[in-house]
């Protein structure tokens, strides 16, 4: 894996946006690079359970 600073940073903005753009219950979108989604679309637990790990990940790289 490069760890490469700024990878690592567009992963991480990549990221945030998706969280702070979840839906009005709280479920992330599809497509994470989208403005939030009020459309009702159906949602991945996938997107949900993956962000967590992403964000752990990315702390674990920025320790070493």
């Amino acid at each position: 894996m490069n760890k490469d600073p700024k990878y690592l940073k567009a992963i991480i903005s990549k990221v945030d946006h998706a969280w702070n753009n979840k839906d009005p219950h709280g479920l992330l979108n599809h497509d994470w690079s989208e403005a939030r989604d009020n459309t009702g679309k159906p949602k991945w637990l996938l997107d949900e359970a993956c962000i967590a790990e992403i964000y752990a990940r990315m702390a674990q790289l920025k320790l070493k």
